[in-house]
């Protein structure tokens, strides 16, 4: 670990104009604080341009697709910036914070243009609308940040063009038209600052409400319907249509898993999607789908003539029934969409049954240029089955090749798919218009002329090059080996390091068997703060065919930080050893699912018994599992094959080191997002934001990543990063490599034929080592 140096706070006085009789001194003062109010005003028009061209984008797609709350966003940072452009107070880290604002509008809006106009069919797609909602959601509450930082808080409360505290209240119950989900949301949420309500605390008090003890699956299930966008929270928006649709809340859960197992429902299925699944179906065949143009409504599609799919919207008002509009507008309401469905029984006859829309690994609205950009990056056998760009041909196989070379990086590749009167055949790649796949046919030529009976067999049998099915949270789903209590050196008693020890490393020098290694090194000068009380923290504790670690850095200096990390450090290892919870750990899904739990409570924990929450400190957190894959799940089923899961909120980091290679990949590329500010890592969990001391979860995010047995897992907090980034340290990778190199080989013992930085060449899912 290498600790960073923390930079001293700023006092964000307000500038003023310099009167004549000043020094010449105070003159040159004055002209530095025009020169700052002429960088604001660039930074606030850079803002005001993005907001305005974002706005456009979403207005041309309104009527195609529900957008209310992508609009609203927007509507809010417009209004939001022209008020903070007025009354703002001048500082250094007021324009960092304003900067980095403006970079996520621009990305945000070159997304949406990047789409042209396939936006309508994104905003439409279960499975390419999270991707703007989470930038989207980003924007949300960074908005929040500017505002508190330009705004005084009295403005900030009340004012509704400023998206104050009062008027965001008031819009959240105006969006309730249920009674019970108003009711709800006003004894549990009326709390809120923002309009929306994190995951976790929406989960503990609907568990509460309905007095049920929620299992993993529930979660799951839950989170797939309130959160299917995945921007980890519930809004009041999201609320009422799951009353509405699943009500009363009591009962809702059991009507959730009632109507998910009718073989007619197909909960998030686009329009093209449903198009090209029921175009070639005979007439009556139907099927039933979430809505993405009424939020409070189901979509009805059946076969009315061969080709020929027609619509039919379901309002939904729970428990009180279901209604359609029949001919000449006339609406008639039937009890459940149960009833509804044999009420006409005569037109929809065939429900439409297809477990290949539900796997995991099938994205079928997502074009080949898509796949390539979701796929960047991505280990070698990461896949996705999709509908075909052509007509020639009904799906394509995309995937990260392992390449010629075992050694050398993967790169994306193209496979179509065709429906033959047995099964279905692979073709040679390169047939699909547009793909930049190399013809070498080598890791193909097995597999092209072979007849599957279903897409499932074709993928099962083609192990060696589809592994992992792609997932956009990071973490595919991957079988893993059974859990075994203990290591086998000291069966029932886990093995555990813990660190840091002093700031100059005595202490956690530490070597376990050759598998585990731990260093400590500060940058602060000595006899300091920083230097005397260390507050980053690690644990490692090995159990049995598994290992656990964390790492934590409390946020800035002294015991308050420091208490916060050891606290949250040991709930983590607490929570991810127990025994019960690793029984339950069959794949690499359930292991991110606790992790991301464990993550709340140690949250929790750092509040523990202060009567003041102000008064604990925040940290930032990585934590992750080694973790060992089951033979079934393996290229080859005599050789162990193992993974990393682990997730992140904050700026510590994950890298994989290869050292046949030389080269490592950084597993948590991008949770650094804000390179301007040292002193802004991103998120946090703590008391953060005010008033309720929430935890600033802006970058939690989850990752994966498949290990060899030469590999090495690297766990470093952001000191890391902010000594040895290029950007950071104003030196070129290669400058950087010449200057570190010797102390590098002096201090860790690497070896003496270090490798020289080279430039990756895309879509190689490795980087070098610099």
């Amino acid at each position: 670990m290498i600790f960073r140096r923390k930079k001293d706070s700023v006092s964000d006085k307000k500038v003023t104009k310099k009167d004549k009789s000043k020094t010449k001194k105070d003159e040159s003062s004055s002209s530095d604080s025009s020169s700052a109010l002429s960088e604001f005003d660039l930074l606030f028009a850079r803002c005001a341009s993005a907001a305005s061209s974002i706005a456009l984008s979403l207005k041309a797609v309104q009527k195609e697709a529900d957008i209310e709350e992508f609009v609203y966003t927007i509507e809010q940072v417009s209004s939001g910036i022209e008020q903070a452009s007025k009354k703002y107070h001048p500082s250094p880290s007021f324009a960092t914070q304003l900067a980095q604002f403006a970079l996520q509008l621009e990305a945000y809006d070159k997304n949406l243009q990047h789409h042209g106009k396939r936006l309508g069919d994104v905003f439409l797609s279960a499975r390419r609308r999270p991707a703007l909602a989470q930038h989207n959601n980003r924007v949300y509450h960074e908005l929040k940040f500017i505002l508190e930082a330009a705004l005084p808080q009295k403005e900030l409360d009340i004012a509704p063009e400023s998206g104050g505290v009062t008027s965001t209240r008031k819009r959240s119950l105006g969006q309730l038209t249920s009674q019970e989900a108003q009711a709800f949301w006003k004894k549990h949420f009326l709390d809120l600052e923002l309009e929306m309500v994190p995951w976790d605390r929406f989960l503990a008090n609907y568990s509460s409400a309905t007095g049920l003890k929620l299992e993993l699956a529930d979660e799951i299930l839950l989170k797939h319907v309130l959160d299917n966008d995945n921007i980890g929270a519930v809004t009041p928006k999201e609320l009422n249509s799951f009353w509405k649709a699943f009500g009363p809340i009591e009962k809702s859960l059991q009507n959730v898993k009632e109507i998910y197992k009718q073989k007619w429902f197909h909960h998030f299925l686009s329009v093209e999607e449903v198009i090209r699944s029921l175009s070639d179906q005979p007439p009556g065949t139907f099927l039933v789908r979430f809505s993405r143009s009424k939020s409070d409504a189901f979509a009805l599609e059946y076969v009315e003539s061969k080709g020929k799919v027609r619509t039919v919207l379901i309002k939904n008002n729970m428990p009180h029934g279901v209604s359609i509009a029949e001919e000449h507008n006339v609406e008639k309401t039937f009890g459940s969409i149960h009833q509804l469905i044999q009420h006409y029984s005569d037109t929809l006859k065939y429900p439409f049954h297809s477990d290949l829309l539900h796997k995991n690994w099938f994205f079928g609205d997502i074009s080949l240029v898509e796949a390539e950009e979701m796929l960047f990056g991505c280990p070698s056998g990461t896949f996705m089955i999709r509908f075909s760009d052509t007509g020639r041909f009904q799906y394509a196989a995309s995937y990260v090749s392992k390449g010629k070379d075992p050694l050398s990086p993967g790169y994306i590749r193209h496979i179509q798919i065709m429906k033959v009167p047995s099964g279905f055949s692979m073709t040679l790649p390169g047939a699909e218009n547009g793909s930049n796949s190399s013809t070498t046919t080598d890791e193909l030529s097995p597999f092209a002329s072979v007849v599957y009976p279903s897409l499932p067999k074709l993928i099962a049998n083609c192990r060696s090059i589809f592994r992992f099915n792609y997932d956009p949270d990071n973490v595919p789903r991957v079988r893993l080996a059974e859990f075994i209590d203990g290591p086998p050196s000291s069966p029932g008693k886990p093995v555990e390091i813990e660190g840091p020890g002093t700031a100059d490393g005595v202490g956690v020098k530490l070597n376990l068997h050759a598998q585990v290694a731990a260093q400590t090194l500060a940058s602060y000068p000595k006899g300091s703060l920083g230097w005397q009380v260390v507050c980053d923290q690690f644990k490692i504790r090995m159990l049995g065919n598994r290992v656990l670690f964390v790492i934590c850095d409390g946020c800035g200096w002294g015991p308050k930080p420091r208490e916060a990390a050891i606290r949250a450090a040991k709930e983590i290892i607490d929570q991810m050893s127990d025994k019960v919870v690793q029984a339950k750990m069959e794949d690499t899904l359930d292991c991110k699912h606790f992790l991301l739990r464990s993550f709340n409570l140690a949250h929790e924990a750092i509040l523990k018994g202060k009567e003041d929450i102000w008064l604990a400190g925040t940290t930032t957190l990585l934590a992750g599992m080694l973790l060992q894959i089951h033979p079934s799940a393996a290229a080859d089923p005599a050789i162990p094959e193992w993974a990393l899961v682990c997730a992140s909120v904050g700026d510590c980091k994950c890298f994989v080191w290869n050292t046949i290679s030389k080269t490592a990949v950084d597993v948590t590329q991008g949770n650094r997002r804000n390179l301007r500010d040292a002193s802004d890592p991103g998120g946090r969990i703590g008391p953060f934001i005010e008033p309720h001391g929430h935890p600033d979860l802006r970058n939690l995010a989850a990752y994966f990543w498949p290990l060899k047995n030469e590999e090495v897992v690297i766990a470093a907090s952001d000191g890391i990063h902010d000594n040895l980034e290029p950007e950071c340290i104003a030196l070129t990778p290669s400058q950087a490599f010449q200057k570190l190199s010797n102390h590098l080989l002096q201090r860790f013992r690497l070896p003496s034929s270090l490798p020289a930085p080279q430039t990756p060449s895309p879509p190689s899912s490795t980087v070098p080592t610099d």
